[in-house]
C-alpha cells in the first residue's frame, strides 16, 4: 500500500486499520467487508456472525477422553450456539 503524500499517513484508516487488516489476512483470517458483516449480523445489536460461529463450532469443538478425540453431538452444538447467542 503506497501513500501519495504525508497527510495520507495521518489518516486513521491508513495508519492503523489497513495495516492491521493486511496482517490478519496474511495470518490466514478472511476479510469480511463492513457491508457483508452487517448483513450477516442482521442488526447492529448482534455482534456475532451467526453462520461463521456455527461453522467454527463444528470445526473446533472436540474433546478427548481416554486418549480418543470425540466431536460434540449436533444437539450439544445447538445448545452451545444458543448459549453464545444469549451472552
Amino acid at each position: 500500500m503506497s501513500f501519495t503524500n504525508q497527510s495520507d499517513l495521518m489518516l486513521e484508516d491508513n495508519a492503523s486499520k489497513f495495516p492491521a487488516i493486511e496482517l490478519l489476512c496474511k495470518l490466514g483470517y478472511t476479510y469480511i467487508s463492513p457491508e457483508d458483516a452487517q448483513k450477516e449480523r442482521g442488526t447492529l445489536y448482534n455482534v456475532l456472525l451467526k453462520d461463521v460461529l456455527r461453522k467454527q463450532l463444528q470445526i473446533i469443538n472436540t474433546y478427548e477422553y481416554n486418549g480418543v478425540a470425540y466431536k460434540f453431538s449436533a444437539e450439544m452444538l445447538r445448545r452451545l450456539f444458543q448459549i453464545l447467542m444469549c451472552l
